[in-house]
């Protein structure tokens, strides 16, 4: 199948643009989160400072409120967010797991 040079210039300039586009989103992707992030950081200091002077104050306790990452889902392999939680060879052996000589896990 033949296409034309001016559709293929066009095709490579829309990936190119595309391309662009990414990098731009993905930079102020992680600007952003790293706002985000010292935001809840600052959030977090403020909310300690305000239980501590509640308490000393006015002796009052009150519970701190935090921002947790939660745990990747287990069953989640597609994302990617598990594939490398390894527990090592050791600690495999500890709990008495083994392996077959292909690498599989004996049963």
């Amino acid at each position: 199948m033949w296409i034309s040079r001016a559709a293929f210039d066009a095709l490579v300039a829309e990936r190119l643009k595309a391309t662009e586009e990414a990098r731009v989103l993905h930079d102020q992707n992680h600007a952003q989160w790293t706002t985000l992030d010292w935001m809840r950081h600052r959030l977090e200091q403020v909310e300690r400072e305000r239980a501590h002077l509640l308490k000393t104050y006015m002796g009052v306790v009150v519970e701190i409120p935090q921002f947790v990452k939660p745990e990747p889902d287990a069953d989640a392999v597609l994302s990617g967010a598990n594939l490398f939680n390894d527990i090592g060879d050791e600690e495999a052996r500890k709990r008495g797991i083994e392996w077959n000589g292909d690498g599989t896990v004996k049963q």
